[in-house]
């Protein structure tokens, strides 16, 4: 019984496999083609194929982030695309993040976005001033 099983065991082991697919290579990100290409906000909808979502909007606010990081003296188109700007500023779920990603000032009134949010270490938001407020306290010991 012992050996009809490893009969068996080796007749599966040594039949035929099927072919291992070739490894595709990653996709290309888009904060990559960014940087080889260099599009405008009107290109990069004619390729999305659809309207963008907000969640498209924060992807492409992302890797032009990204971007400026892999090419930190160039100067994209998305940079200063009419359109993508006014986009981000009437869409409120990436408002915030387009106008520090795309440089725009806010309206006269309305805070700064830095004072709001955190969005480096050392800016002047809610977390960085109680960070400051509890260093200058010391730890009360």
């Amino acid at each position: 019984m012992k050996h009809l099983l490893a009969a068996f065991l080796l007749l599966a082991a040594c039949r035929p496999q099927p072919p291992v697919a070739a490894i595709a290579p990653p996709p290309e990100t888009l904060d990559a083609r960014l940087v080889r290409d260099d599009f405008t906000f009107a290109q990069w909808r004619a390729t999305l194929g659809r309207e963008p979502t907000p969640a498209d909007l924060a992807t492409l606010l992302d890797a032009l982030a990204a971007a400026r990081k892999q090419a930190p003296g160039r100067a994209f188109a998305l940079e200063q695309d009419g359109e993508l700007r006014l986009r981000v500023l009437r869409t409120p779920k990436v408002q915030a993040k387009g106008m520090v990603v795309l440089g725009i000032a806010p309206p006269e009134g309305v805070p700064d976005v830095k004072q709001l949010l955190h969005t480096e270490p050392g800016d002047n938001c809610p977390v960085c001033r109680m960070r400051a407020q509890m260093e200058k306290a010391g730890n009360g010991l």
